[in-house]
């Protein structure tokens, strides 16, 4: 006998909009990688998240079940990755910073990476592995000057990205045992481990997190 209470599926997205419609003025403060002071609502990230799901949907051809890859630094827009990502049913492939280079350029393409959000800090560690990369179709890049240029092939601003998307988005229906994240080991004897955290798993370690 099955019981009679609602059947809720345990997605990031419903963290989502649950934050977005109990906490949605408060704030979410972070500081960049030069130091800036990164200050909005979550009711701000809530729109941002829709308008990068459907950039990645429609200007980047990002179906359920893609892999796409973030280096970047924890700052407000790295959230924003980690929501607009795993809404849509791709999975949100967080590249370990500090991993040698051979160690990346082997990560990304077992991952097989169709999209890697990187931030303009950053770009110099994957301009010298660029080429060696097998699946990675764009690179975006985060808190990049207008001016900021790159050897990186198919380059995109992050804002230039979202700039003219809708902040309407109807997230898709996700099995709550679905990979949403995907993170590799490190220190590990021979080459790094990639470990898929299902929607499941990753809204109970919010919900037990203190």
């Amino acid at each position: 006998m099955k019981g009679l209470m609602m059947d809720y599926p345990l997605t990031t997205n419903t963290i989502l909009e649950y934050g977005n419609g109990v906490y949605n003025q408060k704030e979410i403060i972070s500081h960049l990688p030069d130091g800036n002071r990164h200050e909005y609502s979550f009711g701000d990230m809530y729109k941002r998240c829709k308008k990068l799901a459907n950039a990645l949907t429609q200007k980047l051809g990002i179906t359920t079940g893609d892999m796409v890859g973030t280096f970047a630094w924890n700052h407000g827009p790295h959230i924003e990755l980690y929501y607009g990502i795993s809404g849509i049913g791709a999975i949100c492939h967080t590249i370990n910073i500090r991993l040698s280079s051979n160690q990346i350029e082997y990560i990304i393409n077992n991952s097989e990476d169709k999209v890697i959000f990187v931030d303009a800090t950053l770009v110099p560690l994957l301009e010298k592995i660029a080429p060696l990369l097998e699946t990675v179709e764009h690179y975006v890049l985060i808190n990049a000057a207008s001016d900021f240029t790159t050897t990186l092939p198919n380059a995109l601003h992050y804002e230039d990205l979202l700039k003219d998307q809708s902040e309407d988005f109807e997230w898709p229906t996700i099995n709550e045992n679905d990979a949403c994240g995907l993170c590799y080991t490190s220190g590990t004897t021979g080459l790094p481990k990639g470990v898929l955290y299902s929607h499941r798993s990753t809204y109970l370690h919010a919900v037990l997190t203190p």
